[in-house]
């Protein structure tokens, strides 16, 4: 007689048919194993594609496990799930929190266009999103799910009211480190052209 599932296998079962293990590890945090299907992650991903597509030479492939590291793993599960369709696991409210770390994944991954339908209804619960204290993380959302408007009243907030230390970060008026989790190739695009005028 086989044993029951674990926790963890039932919990994480992104496809119970799947056919490689994702093992998700971040520093302070148990590791944990996800059972998803290679398929779905290669028509989902590009980056996915390149791990363990046909044309993969990668020891991720070999082993059918892929190691993911150091990602908020709420909002891995979150994504994943709904690149494999398991549609009453995700809820039609999210933190605005969570909501940049699904976008840092988003964009990690390749997996836009399977959350881009969920990200709809969550980013239609803000209001004002330009106003909030946290008005930086807005940046990412906005840019990873094209956002324009989101993005045109963040970016200008941005550059009315940050600038550059002398180690050469990004921080607000009162000195506070800004825009974790933002690509610097985004900071640039936004900041640079106007840094001049200051």
């Amino acid at each position: 007689m086989s044993s029951p599932p674990t926790q963890i296998e039932a919990e994480y079962q992104l496809d119970p048919l799947g056919d490689i293990t994702l093992v998700a590890t971040a520093p302070t945090e148990p590791e944990r194993h996800l059972r998803a299907s290679c398929k779905t992650l290669c028509l989902a991903s590009s980056v996915f594609i390149a791990m363990i597509g046909p044309d993969s030479s990668s020891s991720e492939k070999r082993s059918s496990r892929i190691n993911l590291v150091d990602d908020n793993f709420d909002a891995l599960l979150l994504v994943l799930r709904a690149a494999h369709l398991r549609s009453r696991l995700i809820p039609f409210n999210i933190s605005a929190e969570k909501l940049f770390h699904v976008a840092v994944v988003c964009d990690k991954y390749d997996l836009t266009d399977s959350v881009t339908p969920w990200a709809e209804i969550w980013i239609r619960n803000f209001k004002d999103v330009a106003q909030t204290s946290r008005y930086d993380r807005w940046l990412r959302i906005s840019w990873v799910f094209q956002r324009a408007t989101i993005f045109e009243k963040v970016t200008r907030r941005l550059i009315l009211e940050t600038e550059f230390d002398l180690a050469g970060n990004l921080v607000t008026e009162g000195g506070e480190s800004f825009a974790e989790g933002i690509p610097d190739t985004v900071i640039g695009t936004v900041v640079l052209p106007f840094s001049s005028f200051r």
